[in-house]
């Protein structure tokens, strides 16, 4: 292990006087590797969605849908396009522990210029009178304030974009005492076998096997209805489903939220919705009105918190 300790005054912070120690040590440690995302916050839309109009005008045109070979070939050529053109239009990104959501580049740019300033003025330390003193002052105090502003504007963003279980997350944000949370992990589980026996359970695979079974039990063997049940008279059929339904639901989505095993977050189709309007509008009528479904699509990751 190798050490190294020294002061860096261009890591001061704003509003103080006080000058940071830096201590590194070298130490050799397995580090895990974050798995890149893609960064659809930062995307271009008007090139998405040209992209994808190119993508779509290599694919047959939305027609009524009647089977179930037809409804599969339209829902997975829809995909592809739009996978296609994430591939090509969205930049990854790397997360950091410790990065900020709040963080953005006016504050990344800030803080060059302010590190600058704290190096020149370290060089002139015995010169109290130097201007750069009082330019680093004003600097610092405007970097503080910018960094209060994007952490309200984050928050105000945040609160917009909510859903109803964001607002209990919001609500244990305000309630509870800051900090990290500690490291996130599943702790030991205590389930009973068929014996009746409590058991614990440590190995991650035998967790997320009792959590599935719990998420989602068999169904009975038998219906719990009689077999000489009198059903009520059924209710008609609903209205055919329209192009404005469609848009007025998936406006409710939250747009950030993370995508299922296809890779498209609800973002997208909010974005991109009069491109793909007809397509959407034809494979929902066939699933409600033919009864058919798209296998892939009943696939779905469950996070388990």
């Amino acid at each position: 292990m190798q050490g190294r300790c020294k002061v860096d005054a261009r890591l001061r912070p704003p509003a103080t006087d006080h000058f940071p120690i830096v201590t590194k040590f070298t130490i050799s440690q397995n580090r895990t590797s974050e798995t890149p995302t893609h960064d659809f916050r930062n995307v271009d839309w008007d090139k998405f969605r040209q992209r994808l109009e190119r993508e779509l005008q290599d694919i047959a045109d939305p027609t009524p849908i009647s089977s179930e070979e037809q409804l599969e070939e339209a829902v997975r050529t829809l995909t592809e396009a739009i996978q296609i053109t994430i591939q090509a239009e969205v930049k990854w990104k790397t997360p950091r522990k410790d990065g900020k959501h709040w963080w953005n580049g006016d504050l990344r740019k800030l803080k060059k210029e302010l590190n600058k300033l704290r190096a020149i003025s370290f060089q002139y330390r015995a010169l109290t009178n130097h201007p750069v003193h009082a330019e680093l002052k004003t600097t610092s105090n405007k970097y503080g304030e910018e960094i209060l502003r994007a952490k309200r504007q984050h928050w105000a963003d945040f609160l917009e974009e909510a859903t109803t279980n964001d607002i209990w997350t919001a609500n244990r944000y305000i309630k509870e005492p800051s900090g990290d949370g500690g490291c996130p992990r599943i702790p030991t589980l205590k389930v009973k076998g068929n014996t009746g026996i409590t058991q614990e359970v440590n190995d991650n695979e035998d967790k997320a096997k009792h959590f599935a079974t719990t998420f989602f039990p068999p169904p009975p063997e038998h219906s719990l209805l009689p077999q000489d049940y009198e059903y009520p008279t059924p209710i008609p059929d609903p209205p055919r489903t329209t192009t404005t339904q469609i848009r007025e639901q998936i406006n409710k989505l939250a747009p950030y939220t993370a995508p299922g095993p296809d890779g498209i977050p609800n973002i997208v189709l909010m974005k991109c919705f009069n491109i793909i309007a007809d397509y959407l509008l034809h494979i929902i009528q066939a699933i409600i009105e033919k009864g058919l479904y798209y296998d892939p699509w009943r696939e779905s990751t469950t996070v388990v918190l």
